[in-house]
């Protein structure tokens, strides 16, 4: 399986390098020109899901509720996106591509729970730790982002919401991996360069920033987090 694994990641990898060239070779730095072909995206997003399904099949021990979940989580990411490239037809791809991405975050803070139950290492203390940290984010967030928004208000009601969501997603993942004694750590760097990922989408769609090579970084975090959170109980 790890050669399987080895072969999707170095295929991804070939169509990062292929696609920098182009961009560098046409001098392309902000527009469309760096997005990335749809055909490229989707061939990305089915070689996670190919990833995440032969992990998911051999994976029947203590992982199992883990690679069930992230499983799940891949094959909704696909549908979200497809949204974001615009091929659902949505009214704002924004909203009902992060509509779409919340429930894969969802899938993915469920695998990391219900990894932490199945194998009896839960605490208390963790929910402590989460509600803190959440109740934190929201009111910063409010803070110091509401002023400085320039889009609609509802758009900043889902990217609160979804960012909320996003450090759900991270906050289980690193007690996923104090649980395991350190185990799994790649979960814990995958929820971090999603972190990223998702805030270069922010400061580009609701800040209006033109950030260089903004479409391909985009994907390439993207891609490097969802592989991260796949393959971590084989590593």
């Amino acid at each position: 399986m790890k050669l399987f694994v080895s072969s999707v990641i170095a295929l991804q990898i070939i169509i990062f390098i292929f696609v920098a060239h182009r961009l560098i070779k046409k001098g392309a730095r902000y527009g469309n020109d760096v997005s990335l072909p749809l055909n490229i995206k989707v061939t990305l997003s089915i070689s996670c899901i190919a990833l995440a399904a032969a992990v998911f099949m051999f994976n029947s021990g203590k992982y199992y509720p883990y690679s069930k979940y992230v499983l799940l989580g891949m094959i909704i990411s696909f549908f979200g996106d497809l949204a974001m490239a615009e091929a659902l037809g949505f009214k704002n791809r924004l909203i009902g591509g992060m509509s779409i991405f919340a429930l894969a975050q969802m899938m993915y803070t469920l695998a990391f729970i219900k990894t932490i139950t199945y194998n009896q290492v839960f605490s208390v203390r963790y929910i402590y730790i989460y509600v803190a940290i959440l109740i934190i984010f929201i009111a910063l967030c409010l803070k110091f982002l509401k002023p400085k928004f320039k889009g609609e208000k509802r758009e900043l009601i889902f990217g609160i919401a979804y960012a909320s969501l996003i450090l759900t997603m991270g906050i289980w993942a690193a007690l996923l991996v104090y649980s395991f004694n350190g185990k799994l750590f790649l979960t814990l760097i995958g929820a971090i360069v999603f972190v990223v990922s998702d805030s270069l989408i922010a400061l580009a769609e609701f800040f209006h920033l033109k950030i260089p090579y903004g479409g391909f970084l985009i994907w390439v975090t993207y891609v490097m987090a969802q592989v991260c959170i796949i393959s971590s109980p084989i590593v």
